[in-house]
C-alpha cells in the first residue's frame, strides 16, 4: 500500500494529495525490518557485519543500477546537454547513495513544478534509507551488551531526532525535508517497535515528587500489550484510518515532515505492530495482489518516477490521464521483469555466491564478499563513475547539434559570460565586498572604467545581464550584476534588500541601475510591491543613480523549447505533430493587466515596457531575425532572446554622453 500511495500521488497529486506520506511509511518498515534481522542474527551469535551489507548490497544494487542505466541510456536520446548533464549528477549521487544530500545542497524545493522534471529526484529517500544502514547495524551491536536499555536509548534517539526535525522545518524547508538527522526518527519508530515485540523489558522511568523519587516501570513491551485480540483489533482499525488519513489529505506540504508526518508514521507502527492475523492486516494487506505489488515495490518505486518524469519533460508539462495511466503500466511491467529476471537471480540465486574474494596480506589471509556481490559494486561504482563524468562533459546525443544554438540553451549565467563573450567575472579582485548578505549571483564585469551600469533583481535580471554585460564591454563601461531568488518583492528580505541599496548607494561609480524582477509575484500581493518598489527607485534617486525599470517578458504555461526536442525516431512518431501557438497580444495584456497597471503608475524611474518588443505584429514573438528561439523556458528568456531585447530596446539607455 505505501508504494501504491506514492505512485499514485506522483501520478495524480490532486487526488491522492498526501500519497508522499507513503514514503515515511517505507521508512518505517525499513527500521523495523532492517533492526530485526540486526537482532534475530545477534541473539544467535550469528550476526556479520560482512554479510549483513553482502544481503543489503544484493537487495538494493541489482533494480537501482538498471533504472540508472536504462534513465540515462534514454535520457542520452530525449535530454538537451544541460538537462543530460543535470541526469548524469543525480545519477551519480544516486549510485552513491547521496542523493538526498545533493537535492539538499541544490535547495530544491521537492514540491516545485520543476522538480517534476527530475527523473532521478525520488533516489532521495534511499539516500537517507542507505545512510541509516550504515549507522544502525553498529549502533545495535555496540547497545545489545546493554539490551535492557535498548528501549530507552532508542526511544530517547527517535525523540532527539523529531525534535530537530519540528526546529528546522520552518527557516531550512530543504534540509528538513532531505538531511537524514530530520528523517531518521521515522526510521527509529521501526527500530524501536523491532525491540519491543522482542519483550526487551520495559522502560523505567524516574519520577522526582516532594523530595523522594520513585521508579515507575511502564510496560511499553508491544509483545506484552498485544495479547488481547480486542487490542490488535484496535490497532490494526486504528492505523489503517491514520494511514488512509495521511494518504488523501494533505499534511503541510511546505513544512514536511513536522507533525504531520507522525500520522502516517503511527499508522504504520499501529498497522505491524497489530501482527499478521489482526482484521485489516489478514483480510486486506494479506490478499494475494497486494502481496505480490509488495513483491515487486521496490523496482516499481525506481520505474514509475522515471517513466513519469520523462513523461512530463517530453510532453513539456503535465500529460493527459489516459498518458500517465499507461506510463504506470509500463512501470508495473518492466518492474515485474526487473525483479524476475534481474533482482531475484541476483538477489536469492546460488550461483557464484560460494566463490569469495580473498583479502590476502603476507600470512594474513580473510574471505569477503562474494564473487557476485563484488561484481555489483563494480557495476554500481561504474554507473556513478559514468554519471560524473556526463556531468562533467556536459554532453548528450545533441550536444553536436543543439537546436538554434545558444537560443534554445542557456548555461549557468556566469559560466555563459565566460563562454559566450569572454567575459570575466572580477568580483573578489575589483570590488571584495564582504559586508553583502548571502545572495545567488555577485558578477562583476571589470572594464577599469570609473562608470559601472548595475542589473539587480531576481533570474529575470539575470537574463538580460549577460547582453547588457557585452554592450558595456564594447563601450568601456563595468557591468555589476546583483541576483537575489527566490525574489517575490524585488530583493527578498527586508534586510538583503537594504545591504543591497545601501552599498549601490555608496558605490560613487554606479551610474544607472536597471531594476528587473518576474512579475506573476506581483499579483498576490500588488500594492506591497509597488510600495517595495517605489522605494527603492526612491532610495537609488536620491542617491544620484538614472534608475530604469524593465517591464516584465511575456510568459506562458508551457515550455517553447519542449516543440523543437530531438527525439529517437520511433518516440517522435508515437506523438502527436508539436507546433507553438500563436497568442494574441490582447491576451497577454489581460495575463499581465494587474502588473501592467502599477507599473503605469510608478515614477521617478524610466519605464522599459516590453509588449512592442514581444508583439510587434499583435501576437506574440517567439523567434527573433536569425530564427533563434527567443525563451530558454516558460518564462525566462534565452541568450538569444537577452541579445533580442537589448539590441531593440536597452542598448540606447546604456549609453553615457562624452565627457567633455
Amino acid at each position: 500500500m505505501a508504494v501504491l500511495a506514492v505512485v499514485f500521488y506522483h501520478a495524480f497529486p490532486r487526488i491522492v494529495r498526501g500519497g508522499y506520506a507513503g514514503v515515511d511509511v517505507f521508512f518505517v518498515i525499513s527500521g523495523f525490518l532492517i533492526s530485526g534481522i540486526i537482532l534475530d542474527a545477534l541473539a544467535a551469535g550469528k550476526f556479520s557485519f560482512t554479510d549483513f551489507y553482502a544481503r543489503r548490497i544484493r537487495r538494493i544494487f541489482p533494480a537501482l543500477a538498471t533504472v540508472l542505466i536504462a534513465a540515462l541510456t534514454f535520457g542520452w536520446f530525449t535530454l538537451f546537454s544541460d538537462e543530460y548533464a543535470a541526469l548524469g549528477k543525480h545519477a551519480a549521487g544516486g549510485a552513491g547513495f547521496c542523493a538526498n544530500i545533493l537535492s539538499w545542497l541544490e535547495s530544491g524545493d521537492y514540491w516545485a513544478t520543476a522538480s517534476e522534471k527530475q527523473p532521478l529526484l525520488h533516489l532521495w529517500s534511499l539516500g537517507v534509507e542507505e545512510q541509516f544502514y550504515l549507522l544502525i547495524p553498529a549502533l545495535t551491536v555496540i547497545l545489545f551488551r546493554w539490551r535492557s536499555r535498548m528501549l530507552t536509548v532508542f526511544g530517547a534517539l527517535f525523540a532527539a531526532s523529531f525534535v530537530f526535525n519540528l526546529a528546522m522545518r520552518l527557516d531550512h524547508a530543504a534540509f528538513n525535508f532531505y538531511f537524514p538527522a530530520t528523517r531518521f526518527w521515522e526510521l527509529f519508530a521501526g527500530v524501536w517497535l523491532a525491540l519491543s515485540v522482542r519483550n526487551y523489558r520495559a522502560v523505567s522511568v524516574n519520577i522526582a515528587s516532594l523530595g523522594k523519587r520513585y521508579v515507575v516501570k511502564i510496560p511499553l513491551s508491544a509483545a506484552a500489550l498485544t495479547g488481547a485480540e480486542s487490542f490488535r483489533k484496535f490497532l490494526s482499525l486504528t492505523g489503517a484510518v491514520l494511514l488512509a488519513v495521511a494518504v488523501f489529505v494533505s499534511l503541510g506540504r511546505k513544512t514536511y515532515p513536522g507533525f504531520g508526518a507522525l500520522v502516517p508514521v503511527f499508522g504504520a507502527t499501529f498497522l505491524i505492530w497489530a501482527g499478521a492475523n489482526a482484521p485489516v492486516n489478514r483480510v486486506i494487506l494479506s490478499h494475494k495482489i497486494l502481496v505480490g505489488i509488495g513483491l515487486i515495490s521496490y523496482p516499481l518505486y525506481l520505474w514509475h518516477w522515471v517513466f513519469l518524469s520523462f513523461g512530463r519533460i517530453i510532453n513539456g508539462g503535465e500529460m493527459p490521464v489516459l498518458t500517465r495511466f499507461i506510463l504506470l503500466g509500463l512501470a508495473a511491467a518492466f518492474s515485474v521483469i526487473t525483479y524476475f529476471a534481474i533482482e531475484k537471480p541476483l538477489r536469492f540465486g546460488k550461483k557464484w555466491r560460494k566463490i569469495k574474494v580473498v583479502l590476502t596480506w603476507r600470512s594474513y589471509r580473510k574471505p569477503l564478499l562474494d564473487v557476485k556481490t563484488c561484481g555489483l559494486i563494480v557495476v554500481m561504482l561504474g554507473v556513478g563513475v559514468g554519471g560524473y563524468r556526463i556531468q562533467k562533459s556536459s554532453r548528450g546525443m545533441w550536444d553536436e547539434q543543439r537546436l538554434m544554438a545558444d537560443g534554445v540553451i542557456a548555461p549557468g549565467w556566469v559560466d555563459a559570460a565566460q563562454q559566450k563573450y569572454g567575459l570575466k567575472n572580477s568580483w573578489e579582485n575589483c570590488i571584495g565586498e564582504r559586508t553583502l548578505p548571502p545572495i545567488q549571483a555577485r558578477v562583476f564585469i571589470d572594464c577599469h572604467s570609473d562608470k559601472t551600469v548595475a542589473v539587480i533583481g531576481d533570474s529575470h535580471a539575470s537574463h538580460i545581464f549577460l547582453a547588457m554585460a557585452r554592450v558595456n564591454h564594447e563601450n568601456g563601461v563595468n557591468t555589476l550584476h546583483l541576483k537575489h531568488y527566490p525574489d517575490p518583492m524585488i530583493f527578498g528580505s527586508d534586510a538583503v534588500r537594504d545591504s543591497i541599496l545601501k552599498f549601490l548607494a555608496h558605490r560613487q561609480d554606479v551610474r544607472k541601475v536597471f531594476l528587473a524582477t518576474i512579475h506573476t509575484d506581483v499579483i498576490a500581493n500588488p500594492e506591497v510591491f509597488k510600495r517595495i518598489l517605489q522605494e527603492t527607485i526612491g532610495l537609488l534617486s536620491t542617491a544620484g543613480k538614472e534608475v530604469y525599470v524593465v517591464v516584465d517578458n511575456p510568459m506562458f504555461n508551457f515550455d517553447p523549447k519542449n516543440t523543437f526536442r530531438p527525439l529517437p525516431f520511433w518516440l517522435a512518431a508515437l506523438l502527436p505533430e508539436r507546433h507553438l501557438p500563436t497568442i494574441p497580444r490582447a491576451e497577454i495584456e489581460k495575463q499581465m493587466s494587474a502588473y501592467l497597471r502599477i507599473m503605469a503608475e510608478i515614477k521617478g524611474a524610466t519605464l522599459l515596457e516590453s509588449l512592442d518588443i514581444f508583439c510587434p505584429q499583435g501576437q506574440n514573438l517567439w523567434f527573433d531575425e536569425n530564427g533563434d528561439l527567443l525563451y530558454f523556458d516558460s518564462n525566462h528568456l534565452s541568450l538569444a532572446g537577452g541579445e533580442y531585447r537589448v539590441q531593440k530596446q536597452l542598448a540606447k539607455y546604456l549609453e553615457f554622453p562624452a565627457e567633455e
